[in-house]
């Protein structure tokens, strides 16, 4: 869809379709009696205005109706999870962790370690989304976070480790699954689930750091893989896997000048690309490294992620007038505690 305004003078004389200013040094722009507003252009406008009203509203943090939003959420899930039938131990993750940065005791331990026991794979050593399914990386990560979460040694760790390392390929990045996808996901996955358990050590990843640093794009963030477009989740895959390789965070200024840029100077959240809407889940991803390097608007971090609060029923979501579920729960819930948490891992510091 394609909207066109007029314009006198570069600046649109429809009110509702925002201020633009067409630089006279663009002749060809500047020479345009129309205003092209792309749908994409629109849909920002419109969450720049829906956030900022919410924004007005200064939510209050209501512990207590998290916790309940959490809670019941253990008793019975909506049909739209049913699309993450494969990320069952993404499920266990993102409940145990939100419940433990609530400082709230989880009474269902034993059910949720038989829930990630039934998805591992007695084969391979890895973790499946769901009982039966192929072990992947993602999910691999997820189990053994949950379980750190809840106190739990990580089981049969010298097949998880083969698992994990099986993965490698020679060029140093990582594959998610057998025959899968190669990304920088893979690597954050990797050396995240082998730094935990205490294997890190053992193994040579000078290859792996090179084809990280391969991922960088011209913006100063990191891509999936090399050649692609930043993204901060990509980006924070990137840099935190350089730190856990390296006890290094590296030094970049066009990568701290892209972080800084995605911070929101209206909406006051994150989002995760240039020219994308606003996300409370990059209140980790993003906010995670703009607290490492001193660049973070805690302050008005904080009122973006209350702004996504759902006082009524708990839980967080993506942006106001979304829907909540429990992705956006705890990351939100991690971006709100980030003095609080250990960055690299999203887990509260002990």
């Amino acid at each position: 869809m394609v909207k066109e305004t007029d314009v006198f003078n570069g600046v649109p004389l429809n009110k509702k379709a925002w201020t633009f200013t067409i630089p006279s040094s663009m002749p060809l722009f500047g020479q345009m009696s129309t205003l092209r507003l792309t749908e994409t252009l629109e849909k920002q406008y419109e969450t720049r205005e829906s956030v900022c009203n919410e924004l007005s509203l200064n939510k209050v943090y209501n512990r207590k109706i998290h916790v309940k939003y959490l809670l019941r959420k253990r008793e019975i899930l909506s049909s739209s999870y049913q699309s993450l039938d494969s990320s069952q131990p993404w499920l266990v993750f993102w409940q145990v962790n939100s419940m433990r940065l609530l400082d709230e005791q989880d009474h269902d331990k034993d059910a949720m370690i038989a829930k990630l026991e039934s998805c591992r794979s007695k084969i391979t050593g890895g973790y499946g989304g769901g009982p039966g399914q192929m072990a992947h990386l993602a999910t691999t990560y997820a189990a053994v976070m949950a379980l750190t979460v809840l106190g739990v040694k990580v089981p049969h760790k010298e097949q998880l480790v083969s698992f994990v390392m099986g993965r490698m390929g020679t060029d140093g990045s990582f594959t998610m699954h057998h025959m899968g996808e190669t990304d920088v996901r893979g690597v954050y996955c990797a050396v995240s689930v082998l730094s935990v358990t205490g294997e890190l050590s053992k193994h040579n990843f000078v290859k792996t750091v090179e084809w990280i640093k391969s991922c960088q794009s011209y913006e100063g963030g990191y891509g999936s893989r090399p050649r692609d477009e930043a993204h901060a989740g990509y980006t924070f895959c990137a840099v935190v896997s350089l730190r856990i390789l390296t006890d290094d965070w590296i030094e970049d200024p066009s990568l701290l000048h892209w972080i800084s840029k995605r911070q929101c100077s209206d909406e006051l959240g994150f989002n995760g690309r240039t020219n994308k809407l606003v996300d409370v889940c990059y209140s980790y991803w993003a906010g995670a490294l703009s607290k490492v390097y001193n660049i973070l608007g805690v302050e008005e971090l904080n009122r973006y992620i209350l702004a996504c609060q759902d006082l009524n029923g708990g839980g967080f979501m993506d942006k106001p007038g979304k829907g909540c579920d429990l992705y956006h729960t705890n990351y939100g819930l991690c971006g709100f505690f980030i003095d609080d948490i250990d960055v690299r891992y999203g887990l509260m510091s002990e």
